[in-house]
């Protein structure tokens, strides 16, 4: 009898421990995906950014062009 609530200590120990381990896990899990939304929308302005600043050169050359050729006549 003492063995068995031995064991049975032993179990709701264990039981507890594997509680409190897969909840700090859930935890780290929720901030691990707060982390990788934010990294996300980051990336996402700096593509915007990144369209933005190649219409904008793109419209540079598109006048450098035309300036060429008004240049030349």
């Amino acid at each position: 009898s003492e063995d068995s609530k031995q064991a049975a200590t032993e179990t709701v120990t264990s039981s507890q421990e594997i509680i409190t381990t897969v909840n700090s896990l859930t935890d780290q899990i929720q901030t691990l995906s707060s982390v990788l939304q934010e990294f996300t929308q980051i990336a996402q302005d700096l593509n915007n950014r990144n369209i933005t600043v190649s219409n904008f050169v793109s419209s540079i050359t598109q006048i450098s062009d035309q300036t060429n050729l008004l240049a030349l006549n």
